[in-house]
Formats: C-alpha cells, sequence, structure tokens
C-alpha cells in the first residue's frame, strides 16, 4: 500500500511539473558509492558543478559517511526530473543536499519556486528522517542577464529554507568575486576546493538526527 501511495505522489507531481524546453543534450549521472557500507549515507543533487566537487567530498568524508551523486541537466520543472531522482530513492539519507538552477533558465521564477516546492515535498514524503539542504546556485561569470537569474533563485531558495525549516548552503557567496572560474559556468581547482570544502563544513558541523 506504501509504494502505491509513492508511485501516485510520485505521478501527481509529474504530472503538475511545468515543462521545460529540452536542451540540444541531455545526459544524466547517478554514482552510489561503497554500497556495502554500514556509515550513514549522504546524497548530492546537482548538475555538472556538484560533479566536479563531488569526489573530494567524498575522499574528505571517508570514515565518517558515505555518498551518492545524482547529476543531471534536466531542469527541476522538467517532468523527467523526478523521475530520474527516483532512481536513487531506493537508499536512506541521513542529508540531502540539493541544487538546480544552472539548466532552468527558461522557467521564470514563479514556475521555479513552484517546482522546488514539489521536489521538497517529494523528498520529505521519500525520506521523512533526512536533514535536506538546499544549496546555492553558484555565479555565471561575464553574463550578466544570467547572473542576475541565478540570484534571484537563490533568494527563492533561502525564502524556502525558512519556509520549510531546513538549511541553505550559499555556495554563490563561496566563490563570488575570487577569479576561480575556467569558463562562464565551471571552475578551477581552487574553485573546486572552496566549493566542497563549504559542503564539507556543512555535513561535519550538523548532527545526525
Amino acid at each position: 500500500m506504501k509504494k502505491i501511495i509513492l508511485f501516485i505522489f510520485l505521478i501527481t507531481i509529474a504530472a503538475s511539473a511545468i515543462e521545460q524546453k529540452q536542451e540540444g543534450v541531455g545526459w544524466l549521472d547517478i554514482f552510489a558509492y561503497d554500497e556495502n557500507s554500514k556509515l550513514d549515507r549522504i546524497l548530492l543533487i546537482g548538475d555538472s558543478i556538484v560533479n566536479q566537487y563531488a569526489e573530494r567530498v567524498r575522499n574528505q568524508l571517508k570514515g565518517h559517511y558515505i555518498l551518492t551523486r545524482f547529476s543531471t541537466s534536466k531542469s527541476i520543472c522538467s517532468n523527467q526530473f523526478l523521475k530520474q531522482l527516483d532512481l536513487t530513492m531506493d537508499q536512506k539519507y541521513a542529508m540531502i543536499f540539493i541544487n538546480n538552477g544552472l539548466h532552468a533558465f527558461s522557467s521564470t521564477d514563479k514556475e521555479y519556486k513552484k517546482c522546488f516546492k514539489q521536489t521538497l515535498d517529494y523528498l520529505i514524503e521519500k525520506n521523512p528522517k533526512s536533514e535536506i539542504f538546499l544549496v546555492a546556485t553558484t555565479p555565471v561569470k561575464n553574463y550578466l542577464t544570467r547572473d542576475s537569474i541565478v540570484r534571484s533563485r537563490n533568494r527563492i531558495l533561502k525564502e524556502l529554507s525558512k519556509k520549510y525549516g531546513i538549511g541553505f548552503v550559499d555556495l554563490y557567496s563561496t566563490v563570488s568575486g575570487k577569479s576561480v572560474h575556467m569558463d562562464k559556468y565551471h571552475f578551477r581547482k581552487r574553485g573546486v576546493r572552496l566549493l566542497s570544502e563549504k559542503i564539507i563544513l556543512t555535513i561535519l558541523n550538523r548532527k545526525i538526527k
């Protein structure tokens, strides 16, 4: 019965998602490390930025926590996003860190907020004991229009973190103004180190429920 209820819940959310304009190339990348370990597991949800810092986070957490990384080119407003994310829900997580912003530029702020609320409700339904953190989208270099959208979306995430009583991790401020980009979106080694350290410190400073 519980599986049927969760399935209906997922279908309802997917049906109400605002369909996103598709990008030229779609991709999905999931790594569930150390599957036989009995340590508490942490889920990192994001895009190519989380791909950059996840391995460093994993290495620094060895002996403390284990990691699952989920990254996708799908916007949080795509009707494919939750279907993809559901592939990771066979595990239980002590903490979940979620970011989705650099692939959601064709959504309005109103749509973005609605989609993020739906995703949070889904994660809470699936992982009621998990501690969830909203992760700010990182700056866009030399693209003022998109960086302005990122800052607006980060304000939405901060509002949602207060509404849901969950954590907010400000990766935007962590690397803003520090000359660490390798291109408009991605980061050189120093930037990756700064991002990973912010996530690691957040994890180690939290107490598992």
